[in-house]
């Protein structure tokens, strides 16, 4: 027997409420990457991240994580890890940022990172950033990570 459509529509407005993003990236030693977002009003964000050790030319693989809001104001600090995860609902419009840094500087090494982010828009648009805007994410993989 196949399910309702109505069953079928809920699940699929779900489904689409949500952006799941994966990216990795290198940091080189002594310095930071950062990624941005921009959400709306309660959205949801979630992530995790972690060194990935088979890509890491750094002997040192801790990292400092930072994450701000629209005005600066921090949402998540942790330092000296090599995985982490950060949750958090967006209180107002703009963008929201997870800066990496590599603080031990080692000539000609880096640190790769593994960062998965998923956004759930909570006013049932495709994605956080506006229906049918890309996640910024997905535009750092094409060169907006600063």
């Amino acid at each position: 027997m196949a399910p309702p459509l109505s069953i079928l529509a809920v699940i699929l407005h779900v489904v689409s409420a949500t952006a799941v993003k994966a990216l990795v990236f290198d940091v080189p030693s002594g310095s930071s990457k950062c990624l941005t977002e921009e959400l709306h009003r309660r959205a949801v964000s979630h992530a995790s991240y972690r060194v990935v050790a088979e890509s890491t030319s750094a002997a040192d693989r801790r990292i400092l994580v930072r994450v701000t809001g629209p005005r600066g104001e921090e949402l998540y600090v942790a330092e000296g890890g090599e995985r982490g995860e950060f949750r958090f609902e967006a209180a107002e419009d703009g963008e929201h940022t997870a800066c990496f840094w590599s603080p031990r500087y080692e000539r000609g090494t880096v640190v790769s990172v593994d960062v998965q982010w998923a956004t759930t828009s909570v006013g049932g648009g495709a994605h956080a950033g506006g229906s049918g805007s890309p996640p910024a994410v997905a535009v750092a993989s094409e060169g907006r990570i600063a």
